[in-house]
């Protein structure tokens, strides 16, 4: 870690589920924590055996909360981080340390801005949307999301605030379901070149699962996206 991480105690301020399988974890800190929109940071757990480990995960709320931030989690199967956070109770204490991360929104955003997610992935780009003034802004963001069924709609009601904005379009990709009549599948590039098919001139943050984030970034110079306007927060 750099010098400029610390280390917090914080408390579980409120817990609320999204869906049966993800948590949205309100935590909350007695001094400001100082962070950009993009950024993670680092839960300090301890296993059974009375080990200590730490588990990343992507900062979900926006930067100008200052006293407590949010982190999107879903739950893993016989996983070792989740098993624990998910018995957790609103008044519970752990450690935290960060911010951390280079993924985060540039100081003044010029160009045109594609936003690509992937499950919970939508973490840190929820932070970054609650960031930007959308409505005072003159140029156009695409946020592609890409989900298995729309039970994992996540944030869908803060997403619909969104809809009244022209320079706002989201573009939901389902995996499979068959209530949803828009784009299937996954975020191809077929799919991308019907609604950005030029990204010569636009910047591109992508989060989520690694083989997800491989498979868009082979094709992205086929539309145009060279190296330094692609940003990415793969999973390990």
């Amino acid at each position: 870690m750099n010098k400029e991480t610390k280390t917090y105690t914080i408390r579980v301020e409120k817990l609320t589920d999204l869906n049966p399988s993800v948590k949205l974890f309100r935590l909350k800190f007695q001094k400001p924590f100082v962070f950009k929109a993009g950024q993670f940071a680092m839960l300090h757990l301890q296993g059974e055996d009375g080990e200590p480990f730490k588990r990343a995960y992507s900062i979900a709320s926006s930067p100008k909360h200052k006293d407590w931030i949010e982190l999107c989690i879903r739950k893993v199967a016989e996983g070792l981080a989740t098993s624990i956070l998910f018995n957790l109770r609103e008044g519970d204490s752990l450690k935290l340390s960060g911010p951390l991360g280079k993924f985060h929104l540039k100081a003044n955003v010029q160009n045109d801005v594609v936003f690509v997610a992937g499950g919970t992935g939508i973490a840190p780009i929820r932070s970054m949307l609650d960031t930007l003034p959308l409505a005072q802004l003159k140029n156009n963001f695409y946020f592609y999301f890409g989900i298995n069924t729309l039970d994992d709609f996540l944030f869908q009601d803060e997403l619909k605030k969104f809809e009244p904005l022209k320079n706002f379009k989201l573009i939901l990709v389902v995996g499979n379901d068959p209530r949803w009549k828009g784009d299937k599948g996954f975020i191809s590039e077929a799919v991308m070149r019907k609604h950005t098919p030029d990204l010569s001139n636009k910047e591109v943050y992508m989060c989520g699962p690694p083989g997800m984030i491989r498979f868009i970034k082979a094709y992205l110079p086929n539309l145009g996206a060279k190296p330094e306007q692609i940003h990415i927060d793969a999973w390990e």
